[in-house]
């Protein structure tokens, strides 16, 4: 690991003009019952890595635990999911270990050196960006972190709106998407911070909506040490959406997989599928973790639905899915 790391130094020159990228990733995790209506056992996990690792940060070994805490107790602090996010980026920056002011590192072989780091991503699927960020999210009248324009479809904003500024989330033509940028949506929590305690709560909560964030005032948005000196740029430049979730979970491969079943029902039906699937041997590392999805067809009907699987099973499935097809349509 000390090779490999000073390895990377080396590619990757690190100083306090230029430090290197600290990665947050967070998430829950649901052990037991996945719907079990009352499950104390979930869970809030957060971990980190460098981004100048490169492709390695494919390697799970190269993510670090921070902290896990559980969903109920999060849910106890006053600015639940986000608070406990600041707390975790703040723990990079504690004197006398401030990682923004240089730590000293022994790096066996390659002797001792500064080294600085700033938080330069924060990546998650929606509820976990919508929890680090206070957003309103998915069901939120502003549904979108990265716009400011963008309605939710069904509340019918866009189609009410006379001057034309709001458009609907099914919208696709991105020329008419105003997106939000670091400094706007810094001071639309600048703004709620002004009006709290000085409004009604109706109207407090009319901002909200209008602004599309929740009030944290212990959460990240509203911490000055976060946004000033910790991160590798602003909340909105920092932030991605872990592609995964978008593909693999009720997404695009979901959708696209379960509309070839549908059109090749004539040749490969739903039940041969089934059996392909269940037949098929997967390697140790995959079957031991229980990840392949093999199971993911034996109640899925071949009607241009989608087919439901986890994201890791969805990965385990795309090349099995292939083989099915190039076995069942070799001329295809």
């Amino acid at each position: 690991m000390q090779t490999f790391f000073a390895a990377k130094l080396q590619e990757h020159p690190n100083s306090q003009a230029t430090p290197w990228s600290i990665s947050m990733y967070s998430d829950e995790i649901i052990p037991g019952n996945a719907l079990k209506p009352r499950n104390d056992r979930k869970l809030v996990a957060l971990y980190w890595a460098f981004g100048e690792l490169d492709a390695a940060v494919g390697h799970e070994n190269l993510w670090h635990h921070l902290v896990a805490v559980r969903s109920s107790v999060m849910r106890s602090m006053k600015s639940t999911w986000s608070q406990l996010f600041r707390l975790a980026c703040n723990a990079f920056f504690q004197d006398p270990l401030d990682i923004s002011k240089g730590l000293a590192l022994n790096i066996r072989g390659h002797g001792t050196r500064l080294f600085w780091a700033k938080i330069g991503l924060v990546v998650g699927d929606e509820p976990s960006l919508k929890g680090c960020w206070s957003c309103k999210g998915s069901s939120g009248t502003l549904p979108c972190l990265y716009c400011k324009n963008v309605t939710l479809a069904s509340l019918q904003v866009a189609q009410n709106d006379a001057t034309g500024y709001f458009v609907p989330h099914t919208e696709t033509d991105v020329s008419k998407w105003i997106l939000q940028d670091d400094n706007s949506i810094i001071q639309n929590a600048v703004a709620l911070h002004q009006q709290f305690g000085q409004v009604s709560k109706a109207n407090f909560s009319r901002s909200e909506m209008a602004l599309g964030l929740q009030y944290a005032p212990e959460g990240a948005l509203w911490c000055p040490e976060l946004l000033n000196h910790q991160l590798h740029g602003g909340p909105i430049s920092v932030t991605q959406f872990d592609y995964m979730h978008i593909y693999f979970v009720s997404g695009v491969w979901n959708t696209e997989t379960g509309l070839l079943l549908q059109a090749i029902k004539d040749v490969v039906t739903v039940a041969e599928a089934d059996r392909f699937l269940k037949g098929f041997v997967w390697p140790d590392q995959w079957n031991s973790r229980g990840v392949t999805g093999r199971r993911c067809l034996e109640k899925f009907v071949a009607d241009g639905s989608a087919v439901a699987c986890s994201a890791s099973e969805g990965l385990s499935l795309y090349s099995v899915f292939r083989l099915l097809v190039v076995a069942a349509l070799p001329n295809s």
